[in-house]
């Protein structure tokens, strides 16, 4: 099973590790950090009743307990922070599962072809952790809906859990979540309006997170935002939104991120690591492949390299009333 199921968990010469059976589990062993991660049964997956994953787990690898489909009881411990792709796929005697509060990370599919019916709450199913401080939004039960209110502790956005509900035209994030998953919002083609709630702790959008939401105009980040990255093709196909302003929290955004963006034509960069990647190496999603009007903090741009905006074939450049944004105004005619 390791050799299928496996991740590549090992990349020889930089980390040393071991495979290891406990109570009929295998585990890889990372000898540097003592670190474990669950990847596999040692016996029948039939055979598989009743699982404790051992101490020190970090994760629970991709596919690792799929089709385990007499699995009834699991437990995990405080050091489980990810929990892979189908890890209990179709683990149809699954009923219930505490999550301990330290998870972070669901993959897609995780849970998918369970049994466990969580807790409902307007539409919703969430998932909830070992101190009922938190809730993980596990799928929308009815992708029919119009409007949709998140519970307000909830902390993670599960993969799927909006994807398709074409019908849904506006959502609040509350502060609470800290994750959103990929493909959270995938295809919301009617979605019209994000917004992030004041106090937002939100770290990381997902790969895929609003992909072909096609009707997507408006997004707005809380002030302060942590949001530390947005994954690749995450805004891809939207090709309603006219403006982003990127909070200064940014530090990195996936491949094709801002792809087909084709009316994006102002965007506010508050992150220096955004504005170099950007415009040394226009990649950054594609950002800047549409912008008709680039806002910087004149800060960052008094200490960057400046020449791909500064060249006066490209943009014109002036600055904001108050001084505080450097605006880079495309000259007419490029593209």
């Amino acid at each position: 099973y390791v050799g299928y199921y496996a991740k590549e968990v090992v990349n020889r010469g930089e980390v040393q590790g071991r495979i290891k059976i406990i109570d009929n589990v295998q585990y890889y062993i990372n000898d540097t950090t003592g670190e474990f991660i669950a990847l596999a049964p040692a016996i029948s997956r039939n055979a598989i009743i009743s699982i404790s994953i051992a101490e020190r787990t970090t994760e629970i690898n991709q596919y690792a307990f799929r089709n385990c489909s007499n699995l009834t009881d699991i437990t995990l411990p405080a050091s489980v922070t990810s929990i892979g792709e189908y890890a209990f796929y179709y683990c149809s005697g699954l009923t219930e599962i505490t999550l301990p509060a330290s998870v972070t990370s669901i993959g897609r599919g995780a849970f998918s072809g369970c049994n466990i019916s969580g807790i409902e709450y307007n539409n919703g199913r969430y998932l909830a952790s070992e101190d009922n401080n938190y809730f993980i939004l596990a799928g929308v039960v009815d992708n029919t809906v119009s409007s949709f209110e998140i519970m307000e502790n909830c902390q993670i956005i599960g993969p799927d859990a909006f994807s398709g509900c074409t019908n849904l035209t506006s959502i609040t994030i509350p502060e609470s979540v800290i994750s959103l998953s990929g493909s959270a919002f995938n295809s919301c083609r009617n979605l019209a309006t994000v917004t992030f709630a004041e106090g937002s702790q939100l770290e990381s959008i997902g790969n895929f997170a609003f992909s072909g939401c096609s009707n997507l105009a408006t997004v707005t980040f809380a002030e302060g935002s942590q949001l530390e990255s947005i994954g690749s093709y995450a805004f891809s196909g939207c090709g309603a939104l006219q403006s982003i302003e990127l909070p200064e929290s940014v530090t990195g955004i996936g491949s094709f991120a801002f792809s087909g963006c084709s009316n994006l034509a102002t965007v506010t960069i508050e992150s220096d690591d955004i504005y170099k990647d950007a415009t040394s190496t226009y990649s950054a999603g594609y950002l800047l492949q549409y912008a008709t009007t680039v806002r910087v903090l004149t800060t960052i741009v008094d200490t960057c390299d400046n020449s791909y905006l500064e060249n006066t074939s490209n943009f014109t450049t002036s600055t904001s009333d108050d001084g505080k944004y450097t605006v880079f105004t495309k000259v007419q005619g490029q593209q």
